[in-house]
């Protein structure tokens, strides 16, 4: 909302719109993302019930100079996604790591393969695998954002966690980027994950945070 339309009303009446959108979706529940430096927001939320659920960030890392090679742990490695042989595996490793968070909802095959590899501009280099000799184990999918790179998704098998084979994915998206061009990496993620660990330990920082605030309808 714009600074000279506030104290009007008006953000009150948007927030009970919504309110009333889901209830007649037959939602049990509304979310809503704030950026926590919006305290007038956060305020609104809070006086209308709202309670703070979970944390989410965007971090980011400048890339100075040309990013070192992946760190493969052995037993691994780590290639490029190949069009008409990887679709299903690539998308089994991703759907089952996001699928164990419990509010994400279920995405088909044919929707996933539309949305990520049938968007403008998708090429084969955007995506990497890790793989444990044939069976793919790991993905990541790196995407466009105004000339940077950001990581749209990254997932490793349960299994294969722990070993390494995230941070090597990320350095590899890191060196993607940097042959691009990009200068700059970023990706989302939230504290339900436990990954926040992760991307800083690579040498990403929190660039801006959010509260996802819920409230039973």
């Amino acid at each position: 909302m714009l600074p000279s339309e506030r104290g009007r009303g008006i953000g009150t009446w948007l927030l009970e719109w919504s309110e009333q959108a889901c209830r007649a979706l037959g939602a049990d529940g509304t979310l809503q993302p704030i950026p926590d430096r919006a305290r007038d927001a956060v305020a609104l939320l809070r006086a209308h019930g709202y309670e703070p659920h979970w944390e989410s960030w965007v971090l980011e890392i400048a890339l100075e100079r040309e990013p070192p090679p992946p760190v493969v742990p052995p037993g691994y490695a780590i290639r490029g996604f190949r069009p008409g042989e990887d679709e299903r595996a690539a998308y089994e490793v991703l759907d089952t790591a996001f699928s164990e968070w419990p509010e994400q909802e279920p995405e088909s095959f044919e929707d996933w393969k539309a949305v990520t590899l049938g968007r403008p501009g998708f090429t084969a280099a955007d995506m990497a695998l890790a793989v444990a000799g044939e069976r793919v184990v790991g993905a990541v999918l790196l995407t466009d954002d105004a000339g940077e790179g950001w990581v749209d998704r990254l997932a490793v098998e349960r299994t294969h966690r722990g070993r390494g084979l995230g941070r090597a994915l990320l350095q590899h998206a890191f060196a993607v980027t940097w042959q691009r061009g990009g200068r700059r990496c970023r990706l989302g993620t939230d504290s339900r994950t436990g990954a926040r660990g992760l991307y800083e330990h690579v040498g990403m920082h929190v660039e801006r945070s959010y509260t996802e605030y819920f409230k039973a309808l």
